[in-house]
C-alpha cells in the first residue's frame, strides 16, 4: 500500500512559494509524489508543478451569477471586486471613526451587504468536465483551506459526489467575524453556519492554524481540530548573533503584509524609532515583503527610519540568512477592533521562520491573541498589547539596549521552532492525518 494518500487539494491559493496559504501548502507537501497530489485553485499563478502533478483553474466564468452582480456592486460604488476573497470592513468604510454622515455609512453597509449576497448567491459550480476530471484522478481525501461560501460550496459538493472524505484546515477565524456588520447580512451569516457545519459533519477531524485556533473549534463543533501550522527546515544548530561593534545600526527586521492594522502599527513602530534615535541610539526597521500598495509604501519612506527592501529570497535557507542579520524580529497584528478580532486565532505564516532564525521577537498585538499567548508561553519573545506607543518604545529600548536578554529570547525561539515547526518531524505528521483521514479514523494522540 502506497504509504501517501492521493490528496485532491481545493484552495484559493496555488501550492507555490507565494502568499501565506501558498508557503503553508508548499512547505507541508514537500516530498509528496506529484502524481498523488493534484489541485483544484482560482488565483491567477498555476502550483509548482515538482510538487502537484495536475491541476485545474477556476475562474469567474464558473460563478454563473458573478457578472450581474458584480454590475450591481459597481452600481453602489464598491469598484472592482477581483474573486472571493475575504473583506473586512475597515472604519475608513464608513468615513472614519465617529463619522455622522449617516449617507457614507448607509452606503458602506449596503455596499457590505451586497459583497456577502454575492458571496452567497455567486458561487462556484462543479461543471461536468470537472468532475470527470477529479474522478479520473480518483483521490483518496480532499484537503481544503476553509474560506467562506464559494469555495465551501464547491469543496462539499466535490465530497458527495466523489463518495470521499476532507480533510479542512482552517488559517482564520472568518466564521465568527464574516457577515456581522448590520442585519443585511443575516441570510449570509446563518448560510454561512450551515456551510461550515456541513463541511465539518463530512470530515472525520479537522486542522487549524494555531492551537488557540484548534482548541476553541473543538469545543465550538463537538469534533476534534489538530493543529499544524507552517513548516520550516529549521537549522540544526542555534546561530549566534554576530559581535556589535557600536558603528553598525542595530537592524528590525519585519516581514509580511500591511492589512488588517499592521500599516498603523508599523507606522507607530517607526515613529518610536525615531525617538530612539534623537536619544542617540543607532537603528532602523528593514521591511521585506509589503506588497504593492505605493501610498503605503511611500508613507513609510517619509518616516526616515524603514527601508524598504523588497521581497526575501525564494530558497529558504537564504530567507533566514537575510532574517538573522536582524538584531530584533517585528511581529505586528491588529491591536483592537474587528481585524483583531479576526485575526486572533490566526499565526502568521511568516513566524515560524522568525522562531527559526534564532533571533529575539518583539510582538505587538492584541491581549489573548494566539501569537501572543504562543510565543509568551515558550518565553520566545516579548509580547506588547498595550496600544500605547511608550510602551511599545519601553519594550523596544530594553531589547535593544540589553544584548544578554535578544540571545536568551533567540535560543528559546530556536528551541521552539525545532521541537514544533521543524520540516521534517511536521511533514511526516501531516501525511499519517491526511492518511487516518482518508481512511475516516481519528488520528493517534501522539499527533495531538
Amino acid at each position: 500500500m502506497n504509504p501517501y494518500p492521493k490528496v485532491l487539494v481545493v484552495a484559493d491559493s496555488a501550492i507555490r512559494r507565494a502568499g501565506n496559504s501558498g508557503w503553508t501548502m508548499y512547505n507541508l507537501f514537500q516530498g509528496w509524489p506529484p502524481d498523488r497530489l493534484a489541485q483544484i485553485y482560482w488565483e491567477q499563478d498555476p502550483p509548482d508543478n515538482s510538487l502537484c502533478g495536475r491541476s485545474w483553474k477556476l475562474s469567474l466564468d464558473d460563478i454563473p451569477l458573478d457578472r450581474l452582480l458584480r454590475r450591481a456592486l459597481r452600481v453602489l460604488g464598491a469598484g472592482n471586486v477581483h474573486g472571493p476573497n475575504v473583506i473586512v470592513l475597515r472604519d475608513s468604510d464608513f468615513g472614519g471613526p465617529g463619522c455622522r454622515n449617516w449617507g457614507t455609512r448607509a452606503k458602506a453597509h449596503l455596499k457590505q451587504a451586497a459583497r456577502a449576497w454575492m458571496d452567497w448567491r455567486a458561487s462556484f459550480r462543479l461543471n461536468q468536465r470537472l468532475l470527470e476530471w477529479a474522478r479520473e484522478f480518483h483521490p483518496d481525501v480532499i484537503y481544503c483551506l476553509s474560506r467562506p461560501f464559494r469555495p465551501i460550496r464547491l469543496q462539499n459538493r466535490l465530497a458527495d459526489e466523489l463518495g470521499v472524505p476532507m480533510l479542512p484546515h482552517v488559517m482564520d477565524d472568518f466564521m465568527s467575524q464574516m457577515y456581522r456588520n448590520n442585519w443585511l447580512e443575516n441570510g449570509p451569516r446563518q448560510a454561512l453556519k450551515r456551510s461550515v457545519g456541513g463541511q465539518v459533519r463530512r470530515c472525520p477531524f479537522a486542522l487549524a492554524i494555531s492551537p488557540a485556533m484548534a482548541a476553541e473549534y473543538t469545543r465550538r463543533f463537538g469534533k476534534p481540530f489538530f493543529p499544524l501550522m507552517n513548516c520550516v527546515d529549521v537549522p540544526t544548530s542555534w546561530m549566534e548573533p554576530p559581535a556589535e561593534n557600536g558603528e553598525t545600526p542595530l537592524s528590525i527586521a519585519y516581514v509580511g503584509g500591511l492589512h488588517l492594522g499592521r500599516f498603523e502599527s508599523l507606522v507607530e513602530t517607526a515613529a518610536v524609532v525615531k525617538n530612539l534615535r534623537g536619544e542617540g541610539m543607532r537603528v532602523e526597521i528593514v521591511a521585506y515583503e509589503l506588497g504593492d500598495d505605493q501610498e503605503q509604501r511611500a508613507a513609510l519612506e517619509r518616516t526616515g527610519t524603514v527601508k524598504l527592501a523588497g521581497p526575501l529570497p525564494g530558497q529558504e535557507a537564504l530567507r533566514l540568512q537575510c532574517l538573522q542579520k536582524a538584531s530584533v524580529l517585528l511581529h505586528l497584528d491588529a491591536l483592537y477592533g474587528h481585524a483583531a478580532m479576526y485575526s486572533r486565532l490566526s499565526l502568521s505564516t511568516k513566524l515560524p521562520f522568525y522562531l527559526a532564525a534564532g533571533r529575539a521577537i518583539l510582538a505587538r498585538a492584541a491581549a489573548g491573541s494566539a501569537p501572543i499567548d504562543y510565543l509568551a508561553e515558550h518565553q520566545a519573545a516579548v509580547t506588547v498589547t498595550d496600544p500605547s506607543p511608550e510602551r511599545l518604545q519601553d519594550a523596544l529600548q530594553m531589547l535593544l539596549t540589553n544584548q544578554d536578554l535578544r540571545h536568551r529570547l533567540g535560543w528559546s525561539a530556536w528551541l521552539l521552532a525545532r521541537a514544533r515547526h521543524d520540516a521534517s518531524g511536521q511533514r511526516e505528521r501531516f501525511r499519517l492525518l491526511l492518511t487516518a483521514a482518508a481512511e475516516r479514523r481519528l488520528p493517534g494522540p501522539e499527533l495531538a
